[in-house]
């Protein structure tokens, strides 16, 4: 038989670990009913609003990701564009219609991501509200997010934004650009797996994996002996 108990230490740790020089973007500072255009240094929207629970935004069925605000497409696809060109985009979604995210370096589509759900929370077909879609890529210089080409089909909240970043003499040479990548993970806890009666086990270290050249994944191993060690997703 096994007991439990949780190291929220980690679990800390895991929600926080991001690139150098991210810019996370939760709109909390812009006002309900707002139009987002060059707000934010760096990033210029277009056919985004804000939308503020208790207000505007029907909270019930597009429930925000955190805090009272978020962004939607207001009368028609969602572009973001960068000034300087960014590594990676990343946010959550709630939405009516299926949804796609495509990024593009100057006139070229170079990735995208896309979701067919409808995860809307009352009205969905069941799925998560909140999803996370993400693009990633040497050079971004614009994101267009479509839902229903009219508009008002999702909301977005906790952006991220990764920078690209010029190597220094370390390691890269001759001045070529590497790319920022950022690890996007956000369980409520790390949770082990213990025999009830024995000691709980020393502070954990985290050991992160890579799978392939081009996606990055991870997997959780403790640094002493316990029974098993899981990530638990944010409920």
């Amino acid at each position: 038989m096994t007991g439990r108990f949780a190291s929220f230490f980690i679990a800390a740790l895991l929600g926080a670990i991001t690139a150098y020089g991210q810019t996370s973007l939760d709109f909390e500072a812009l006002a309900d009913g707002a139009a987002v255009t060059s707000q934010i240094a760096g990033l210029t929207f277009s056919n985004a609003a804000v939308l503020t629970s208790g207000f505007s935004l029907d909270e019930l069925e597009f429930p925000t990701h955190s805090g009272k605000n978020a962004v939607t497409d207001a009368a028609g696809p969602l572009t973001i564009t960068f000034s300087p060109a960014v590594a990676g985009f990343s946010a959550y979604f709630t939405h009516s219609k299926a949804i796609t995210v495509n990024a593009f370096n100057g006139a070229a589509s170079v990735t995208s991501a896309s979701s067919a759900k409808n995860n809307a929370a009352v009205s969905g077909d069941g799925s998560k509200p909140n999803e996370q879609l993400t693009v990633i890529n040497a050079s971004i210089t614009k994101v267009v997010i479509t839902g229903d080409p009219a508009g008002n089909s999702f909301v977005m909240d906790d952006a991220l934004v990764t920078p690209v970043a010029a190597s220094g003499g370390g390691g890269g040479g001759g001045g070529e650009k590497q790319i920022l990548y950022t690890l996007y993970s956000q369980p409520a806890a790390l949770v082990f797996d213990q025999l009830i009666g024995s000691p709980n086990p020393a502070t954990q270290k985290l050991f992160l994996t890579t799978k392939t050249a081009n996606k990055v994944s991870y997997g959780v191993k403790a640094s002493t002996a316990v029974q098993d060690v899981n990530p638990e997703p944010e409920c």
